[in-house]
């Protein structure tokens, strides 16, 4: 019986090999494993974390002048009239990476900064607040990076305004930097 059951599978494989169905099922299973790897690799894609839609800062390609003013003192405002100054806020704010964001910015504590783009007879503004949200000038408000929050300190504390204010409130760890910077 053994020999009939070499027979029979020696026939078979003649049969498959005349036919080609051998080879096509090789091709098929080939296939098959390269759509089950292409799938296995869109899954793993799509299982990443999302932090959802991504925003960014329109600003005008004309900007004439920019203000910033420190949210918690309107009388402490900073402007800014040099190109080479404007065109560092400008790369700063079109660097953002913005991730939407649930949080009501209002219940944090902390200070900001509204900053105001002034393109001809248009101005812009937008909300740099604390080290956490941006609001474009649309109205909605984003998560940023604490990184980039920082980079924002800095930038405010190594490009001076044109004019300093007359008030810069106390205690303030970013303004008592540039008490003595002038």
């Amino acid at each position: 019986m053994a020999i009939n059951n070499n027979d029979d599978k020696k026939k078979k494989q003649e049969d498959c090999r005349w036919t080609g169905a051998g080879e096509m099922s090789v091709k098929r299973t080939i296939i098959l494993c390269l759509v089950v790897i292409i799938m296995i690799t869109l899954l793993a894609a799509c299982g990443k974390k999302q932090n959802g839609p991504s925003g960014n800062v329109s600003l005008p390609l004309e900007i004439d002048r920019v203000t910033i003013s420190w949210n918690a003192s309107p009388r402490t405002t900073f402007s800014y009239t040099d190109p080479a100054k404007i065109k560092s806020i400008a790369e700063y704010l079109s660097s953002l990476v913005l991730d939407a964001t649930e949080k009501d910015p209002t219940v944090y504590d902390g200070g900001g900064w509204v900053i105001t783009v002034h393109s001809g007879a248009e101005t812009f503004e937008m909300n740099h607040y604390g080290n956490a949200f941006f609001k474009t000038t649309d109205g909605i408000w984003w998560e940023l990076s604490y990184n980039q929050a920082a980079e924002f300190d800095d930038l405010l504390k190594h490009t001076l305004p044109d004019d300093m204010p007359e008030f810069i409130p106390k205690n303030n760890p970013v303004f008592d930097e540039w008490k003595g910077m002038k």
